[in-house]
């Protein structure tokens, strides 16, 4: 090759994503339950699932990425995590350190100003994991 790899660096390696609508093949299960509760604002319930193919998987630094359609801040009624507003991507990211067979479930619920529920989709999720979920190795380097 003309590039050596950057030893030293961190490099995503593996990308995955999911295309089909099985959800048992997905490693976090996340739902959504955006509510108008009148006045302008939405109440939004969000909680994830680690499945039960997965228990055997460490997944860290999760990062569950909620799109809220507004830059205005929400207003956090209760979450299992950290929370960071990034108003400019009108974004509101719940960060959690560890989901694993321990700690497999949790919520967030806040409280935004808005009128579209379907502003809270699509939801994304990143995390890092020291083991594959399809059970792949890299057999040589």
């Amino acid at each position: 090759p003309d590039r050596e790899f950057p030893v030293g660096n961190p490099v995503g390696v593996l990308r995955w994503r999911s295309a089909h609508s099985d959800e048992s093949k997905v490693p976090l299960l996340i739902n959504c339950w955006p509510e108008p509760m009148g006045g302008g604002v939405i109440n939004v319930n969000i909680e994830f699932n680690l499945q039960t193919l997965a228990h055997t998987v460490d997944l860290h630094d999760v990062v569950i990425s909620v799109p809220i359609g507004t830059d205005s801040a929400p207003e956090i009624v209760s979450c299992d995590g950290l929370t960071n507003h990034v108003a400019h991507d009108q974004v509101l990211e719940w960060h959690i350190d560890l989901i694993d067979g321990s700690n497999s479930s949790g919520t967030l619920e806040f409280n935004v100003a808005g009128r579209d529920t379907d502003a809270f989709f699509p939801t994304t999720v990143a995390f890092k994991s020291a083991t594959t979920i399809c059970g792949i190795a890299v057999a040589e380097v």
